[in-house]
């Protein structure tokens, strides 16, 4: 008998673009409002994915949009473009596998990163009044 490997995405995409599963009802709405939150923050805060054709940038704008740019095409324009949520949990998933970009020794990964960054950030928030 083959033995299975365990899944190591958090999320079967197969399932989460048709039917409501527990988690993305327990996880999946608290990691995007983290991603968005990042994005949020900073004009400067992008994100990087791969979405099977190219690479993209996501940024959001002051006005709460979301852009991407194209990184083949460097000189062209982000663009507004909507983003499902079933996309954000992909990113998310990508995320988990993708080195860390802004302290690369200090993270396993860019999406624990983004989550810290985020965190300390929301703290700081709090505190102040």
């Amino acid at each position: 008998m083959e033995k299975v490997k365990p899944c190591t995405a958090q999320y079967d995409r197969t399932v989460y673009s048709s039917f409501r599963t527990r988690d993305i009802l327990t996880r999946g709405f608290d990691e995007i409002q983290i991603l968005l939150r990042y994005l949020y923050m900073n004009e400067d805060h992008a994100i990087i994915f791969d979405n099977g054709l190219c690479k993209l940038e996501i940024k959001m704008t002051p006005s709460m949009d979301l852009t991407a740019r194209n990184l083949n095409f460097p000189d062209f324009p982000a663009t507004h473009r909507p983003i499902e949520l079933p996309e954000l949990l992909g990113i998310i998933e990508q995320l988990e596998e993708t080195p860390a970009v802004e302290y690369p020794d200090s993270f396993a990964n860019r999406w624990e990163e983004v989550k810290t960054i985020c965190a300390s950030t929301m703290v700081q928030n709090y505190i102040k009044k």
